[in-house]
């Protein structure tokens, strides 16, 4: 009974609105889960990723209260049935909540990898496959490169959203590892896959593609005539090839980023 009032006690603390206090509940909540067990766990879970929720915009005083609640999440995210919840969150269509999601998915890392992808390949809906390939993106255990090839189809599914997610995942990757810890035709299949998006209908995806051409070129992982490619690719988008630009300004200003990191790498 004791156990059952402190836990009526912590969970009104979650519903407070002064900050130090939820922070408070936050630390508690967290020491608690480590040994908790049914209906228990879940309560303090659930109270955990309610935080999740808030729109900062309205409560920017929340920031650092809900900062706590991912650190505090992650840490005891490899539990199994922990990481089941919060894979059923990345379906709930609460858009910043789902980032939010994923993002303690990525610093969870590889007790997720598995989840993850499985996630992905089951799920029809394209937002929530695009907020798997996001966590996965945030993953930097070289266990994770065992999505490359399903982040290289990505950048040809039917959906602009999934598209752009991947494209930017590429560049992720590429910053986050070496060229050698990817299998040996991996690069160069990746560049061809960026290149071919350069020509997608969406705008974003386009931006995101060149982007991350440009973080490749900056890891060392293209070859001297995909440098040269590269460039006359950002100099077609910015009309100085054939006289016929992009007409998406995000675009012709990711080619102008490119092309001066081009130029110290040229010699």
């Amino acid at each position: 009974m004791a156990m059952d009032k402190e836990m009526q006690s912590l969970l009104e603390q979650f519903r407070s609105a002064d900050p130090a206090v939820v922070s408070a509940a936050v630390s508690r909540a967290e020491a608690l889960l480590r040994s908790a067990a049914g209906a228990e766990k879940q309560s303090l879970l659930d109270a955990l990723l309610q935080l999740f929720y808030f729109d900062l915009y309205d409560r920017p005083e929340m920031t650092a209260v809900q900062e706590k609640a991912m650190a505090a999440v992650s840490r005891v995210a490899a539990d199994p049935e922990i990481l089941e919840v919060l894979m059923e969150h990345l379906r709930y269509p609460d858009m910043k909540a789902s980032l939010t999601v994923a993002r303690v998915l990525g610093r969870t890392g590889k007790p997720a990898i598995a989840l993850l992808l499985d996630f992905y390949r089951t799920q029809a809906d394209p937002y929530v496959r695009a907020m798997a390939l996001h966590a996965l993106s945030k993953i930097r255990d070289a266990e994770v490169l065992e999505a490359g090839d399903l982040v290289l189809e990505a950048l040809r599914d039917a959906h602009a959203e999934v598209r752009h997610t991947a494209a930017r995942t590429v560049g992720k990757y590429c910053t986050y590892f070496q060229p050698g810890q990817f299998p040996p035709a991996w690069p160069d299949r990746a560049f061809v896959a960026l290149v071919a998006a350069l020509a997608d209908p969406y705008a974003p995806v386009r931006a995101k593609a060149l982007r991350s051409l440009g973080k490749m070129a900056r890891g060392g992982f293209l070859r001297p005539p995909q440098t040269q490619q590269l460039e006359q690719s950002c100099l077609k988008v910015l009309g100085q090839a054939d006289f016929n630009w992009d007409a998406a300004y995000i675009v012709r200003v990711e080619a102008d980023e490119v092309l001066k990191l081009l130029k110290p790498l040229k010699g």
